[in-house]
């Protein structure tokens, strides 16, 4: 039966809806049944295949920034400064997509990535992750550094200032070894448990943040470097072993389980932080949790959240809602790892699954219905499709047919 209540918004960047025209665009995905837009309001970089763009085929991104006007009062003078999208002050984007939202009845989300951001990241390097031999790792700052927490708090300051309905927060953790670095070179035989320790950030605030969590941090930096120093010297050393919670808590003593349970109390307590300042207003707060990103074919997307920093319970309790990023092909998989997950929220928090519903996960309108239907499980209140941009206009009718042949929501 259909719901009312359910959502329907697709993900999309301001300046490209811009080109084709704000009014046209919106117009565009209204009618393909969306009763919400996720708006790109801060993004790492990229490039592009658009199928549409009225401008562009290829197009590379700007890196980490922000397509909206921000208000420089709402960051520290002496901390980090958003960075203006070039194109930001000529079209104003983001203001003109938001007002034709606004004139057709959408809600507005601010899809946005706060911490995977290499431009701030060269420009601020003292808040960057730094790896167990203190290598800065420009792709992101870090959670636990206090300079960071004030930015972030600072575009959601000035997110709330432009009226949106929520924000999506995309990024608002620690990332992985590799996060899709563009001529990332590794010539070595690395077992999983090592590309793990590699990843980790050690520096002086993630330190701090571990002794308190009575992390043992001195014995635990000999260990790793330890560990690696023998990787790097010699192929003998390779470890095949999966990187499994119960394996990796236990290692030295419990010392690395420890220090990976005080990166959750980071990241928890930064989302808390977040959530607390848009309690004062009537924005949501979105917890995008990329675990679905990372995933192996046939994973939970659970089994991954651990990795950067995100205890999935703890999480629920800080946020408004939390997305789940339902991407392969199999919807009897996606509906088990869906429920699988949904278990482990608290205080039956509502739940957002983002689709994809081209390739490589999805070649018809019944593979993309069977999926729809396979998510209207409790507390899933809406589906987001990625995305606009990079979808053909065949595909956008293929997502109002599947709303339609899934009863997903009761509007068209």
């Amino acid at each position: 039966m259909a719901n009312a209540n359910r959502e329907a918004t697709v993900f999309a960047f301001p300046v490209d809806i811009a080109a084709e025209g704000a009014e046209s665009a919106i117009g565009r995905i209204a009618d393909a049944g969306m009763n919400g837009i996720s708006l790109a309001a801060l993004y790492h970089d990229g490039r592009d295949l658009l199928p549409h763009n009225p401008r562009y085929r290829i197009k590379f991104q700007e890196d980490g920034v922000i397509f909206f006007d921000a208000d420089s009062s709402f960051f520290q003078r002496d901390g980090i400064q958003p960075l203006r999208a070039a194109t930001n002050n000529d079209s104003k984007s983001f203001e003109q997509v938001v007002k034709a939202a606004r004139n057709r009845g959408l809600s507005v989300i601010a899809w946005t990535v706060f911490l995977h951001n290499t431009s701030l990241g060269r420009r601020n390097p003292n808040a960057v992750n730094r790896n167990i031999y203190g290598d800065p790792q420009f792709t992101s700052i870090c959670p636990a550094n206090p300079a960071t927490v004030a930015y972030s708090l600072g575009v959601v300051r000035a997110l709330v200032a432009q009226g949106v309905d929520a924000i999506n927060a995309e990024g608002l953790h620690f990332l992985p070894l590799e996060h899709g670095y563009h001529h990332e070179r590794y010539f070595l035989r690395i077992g999983p448990i090592d590309r793990l320790l590699l990843g980790l950030c050690f520096c002086t605030h993630c330190m701090r943040a571990a002794a308190n969590h009575g992390v043992d941090t001195v014995a635990l930096q000999n260990a790793v470097r330890g560990r690696l120093d023998r990787v790097f010297d010699s192929s003998d050393s390779f470890d095949p072993s999966d990187d499994t919670p119960e394996l990796v808590n236990s290692m030295w003593s419990g010392e690395l389980g420890a220090f990976l349970r005080s990166r959750e109390a980071t990241v928890t307590q930064l989302a808390e932080q977040v959530h607390q300042v848009l309690r004062e207003s009537s924005t949501n707060f979105i917890f995008n949790d990329p675990a679905g990103a990372f995933q192996q074919p046939g994973d939970a997307y659970s089994d991954e959240s651990w990795r950067i920093g995100i205890d999935t319970h703890e999480i629920s309790k800080a946020c408004d809602a939390v997305q789940v990023l339902a991407y392969g092909s199999s919807p009897a998989k996606i509906e088990e790892n869906v429920r699988r997950y949904r278990q482990l929220l608290a205080n039956d928090l509502p739940m957002r699954v983002a689709l994809r519903p081209m390739w490589p996960d999805c070649d018809s309108m019944e593979n993309l219905t069977a999926k729809l239907k396979s998510v209207q499980v409790d507390g899933v209140i809406a589906a987001d499709f990625y995305a606009y941009d990079f979808m053909r206009i065949e595909e956008l009718d293929r997502v109002k047919s599947s709303i339609v042949a899934a009863d997903w929501i009761s509007t068209l």
